[in-house]
């Protein structure tokens, strides 16, 4: 036999926490919310704090580009030896250029540039149509040339 009454049925310990738990689950879902939008809000002006301070605009990237592709050497000899680099190298480019720093097999290298005639050149600017002679006083496989315009040349010494 059943009796009827008003009460229902309690489940655990404290049965009005049934009733506020959907509040503190929308209280911590804002809160996380707002910590998501202002670590994304932080993280965009940063990038576009940096973005303004050290990118390019597109035309610079394109006037370099053009600058890059009027620097063409091209090696006329190689002497290799056993604690030496000696190439004789012509700018057939269209624009002068300096000689930054040479890597051999990937490690800056101290080197020395003399004219055809074989005066020492200071500035290390190589003119259109100009041959020079690179010393390079070690010896290795590939060597690079770094331009200061941050063009690269690779050059493979190996016999």
């Amino acid at each position: 036999m059943r009796v009827k009454t008003n009460l229902k049925p309690s489940f655990g310990i404290c049965p009005n926490l049934r009733k506020t738990r959907g509040i503190s689950e929308a209280v911590s879902a804002m809160v996380l919310l707002t910590v998501i939008a202002t670590v994304s809000i932080y993280a965009m002006s940063n990038s576009t704090k940096n973005t303004t301070e050290h990118g390019l605009s597109i035309s610079d990237v394109m006037e370099q580009k053009g600058m890059r592709t009027q620097e063409l050497l091209s090696v006329i000899s190689k002497n290799v030896s056993q604690d030496k680099i000696v190439l004789e190298v012509i700018n057939y480019g269209t624009k002068e250029f300096l000689i930054n720093k040479i890597f051999v097999d990937g490690n800056e290298s101290a080197f020395t540039v003399l004219s055809a005639e074989g005066t020492h050149i200071e500035n290390r600017t190589l003119m259109p149509r100009q041959i020079l002679s690179l010393h390079v006083p070690q010896s290795g496989q590939t060597l690079q040339i770094l331009t200061d315009s941050g063009n690269i040349f690779n050059f493979d010494l190996g016999f």
